[in-house]
This record gives C-alpha cells, sequence and structure tokens, in this order.
C-alpha cells in the first residue's frame, strides 16, 4: 500500500473548535445556530472527516426531516470537506454511506420521513455515536426527536447529538422551548450542552463580496 497523503491543515474559526473533540466527558449536546453564510454546516462537515480517524471508529448520522435525494447539501458538504482536505484517497462511498476505509469509521445519510408524511424506519441507529441533525427546525416535535436522541447510546464512546439550524426560523419551535429561555441558553442546560453561535462575519473571508 503507498504513504498516506497528509491532510492538507484548515484554519477554523474558534467559534466551532468544540465540535472537533472527542473526548469521553464531553457535553452531549451542541447547538450550532446562525444564519445563511455563517459556515456553520461546512465546518461541522470538516469535524465529521476528522472525526472518522478517531480511535473510537465513530458511526456518524446526518438527519433531517426529509432527504430530497441522494445529492443533498449534506452530502456534498462531507465530500467537498473530504476533497478540501485532500484526503478523498482514504474514503469511499457506497449507496449513500462514506467510509474510512483507514479506520472503519462511516459518514450515513437519512431521512426522518420519506415519501409523503410516513415516518421512515431508522434502523441504521443502531450503533450511532454522533447525530448531526441538518436544518433541526423542521423536525416536527421534540417526541419525535426525543425518540432518535435515545437510541444515540452507544457504551464506551463520545457521543454527541449536533443541531445545526437558522435561529430566526426556530424561534418558534421545539428547539427554542427547550434549549432557550428569554432568547439566553437555559442556565439547566449548560451541564450537557455547547452553543455555538455564529454570523456571516464569521465567515467573510470565504465569501464573494456581492453575497455579502
Amino acid at each position: 500500500m503507498g504513504r498516506r497523503k497528509k491532510a492538507k491543515e484548515i484554519e477554523i474559526n474558534p467559534i466551532f473548535e468544540p465540535l472537533f473533540m472527542d473526548n469521553l466527558d464531553d457535553p452531549r449536546y451542541y447547538q450550532v445556530y446562525g444564519g445563511r453564510g455563517s459556515g456553520k454546516s461546512f465546518t461541522t462537515a470538516i469535524a465529521m472527516v476528522q472525526l472518522t480517524y478517531s480511535p473510537y471508529k465513530h458511526k456518524i448520522l446526518y438527519l433531517r426531516q426529509t432527504m430530497t435525494s441522494s445529492e443533498d447539501s449534506t452530502i456534498a458538504d462531507v465530500r467537498s470537506a473530504i476533497d478540501l482536505m485532500g484526503l478523498h484517497d482514504d474514503f469511499r462511498e457506497v449507496r449513500g454511506i462514506i467510509t474510512n476505509i483507514r479506520t472503519g469509521a462511516t459518514i450515513s445519510f437519512k431521512g426522518i420521513r420519506s415519501a409523503g408524511s410516513q415516518t421512515a424506519k431508522l434502523k441504521s441507529l443502531s450503533g450511532i455515536t454522533t447525530l448531526v441533525v441538518e436544518e433541526a427546525e423542521e423536525v416536527e416535535s421534540f417526541e419525535e426527536f426525543s425518540k432518535i436522541d435515545e437510541s444515540i447510546r452507544v457504551a464506551g464512546k463520545p457521543l454527541k447529538v449536533i443541531l445545526i439550524y437558522n435561529p430566526t426560523s426556530a424561534v418558534q419551535s421545539w428547539i427554542h422551548k427547550e434549549w432557550f429561555k428569554e432568547g439566553l441558553p437555559k442556565p439547566e442546560r449548560h451541564s450537557d450542552t455547547i452553543y455555538l453561535h455564529s454570523t456571516y462575519l464569521d465567515n467573510i473571508e470565504n465569501l464573494n463580496p456581492s453575497v455579502v
């Protein structure tokens, strides 16, 4: 086997550094919220790619209310992160599952609901250590989220539940009711939650001036 290509070093905004932690005593929940162009989704994708090199051999699941196609933006972000880091030789993608062939860790993608309003059977939750919920405000209820959350229970590995969303869209959702009070993080959630708020100003060097 040829010599492994070294990953390219990428400068990460310090706001997102907690996403790269990989310790057994890390908090379980990560609130990653901000407006368009803040870099939250792509930086999370970079963190998830890096996490596949962990000795814990993580099984990562990206979840959305509906996964409209195999070319969903969440999959595109992970593919782009792999390419940006120069690690494409370490990964194989088969049937929507991206596997790090060096470690055996995986990144998969599912929709909570399939065609129409039918709830999909999420059998693949078995063994999941890291859950990334994109557009989390679209998940219909806290009860629906809790059923999935309670399935993330692998022993002996760090467990993460990462919620990514636009705060203006989530202000009337279950997310705001469970994790915020009068617009501020709930104190009782501080021990098990990290709040990562970003705006386009935190990612401005990567944005076209016309977008700004």
